[in-house]
């Protein structure tokens, strides 16, 4: 599967279905910003399926929460289907705590972020 990366960090960039946002070891405010513009892009495209890589995110502020709320209320929107990548056990529980966990699928490794977009394709066939 071929997916469009979104780092912001770096701008390694492949081709769609799958678009990638990948976040940094600290989702704070300067992040929060440059996340919040690749999502408007993602959403202006209406990608079908988005998944947000925050397997090596350590700590995330309150604005990079926030950001991280609003983005799945604009993909929701657009009828994007979002996993995340979290491997923090710490975010995680966040993410239970707030509800995020019963919005989106979250999972803890890429490659298991990779499997759910695929069968979330349409026309993928489930195996």
């Amino acid at each position: 599967m071929k997916t469009k990366t979104i780092s912001l960090r770096s701008a390694a960039r492949l081709l769609p279905p799958t678009d990638t946002v990948t976040v940094g070891p600290r989702f704070d405010v300067a992040c929060a910003k440059a996340f919040t513009r690749d999502i408007g892009r993602i959403v202006a495209r209406r990608e079908p399926t988005v998944i947000i890589d925050m397997s090596k995110t350590k700590a995330v502020s309150s604005s990079g929460f926030g950001s991280l709320i609003s983005a799945l209320r604009k993909l929701a929107d657009v009828g994007s289907a979002v996993v995340v990548v979290s491997a923090s056990i710490s975010i995680r529980r966040l993410f239970d705590f707030a509800g995020i966990a019963r919005m989106v699928t979250v999972v803890d490794s890429l490659s298991a972020a990779r499997s759910v977009a695929q069968a979330a394709q349409p026309g993928s066939l489930a195996s």
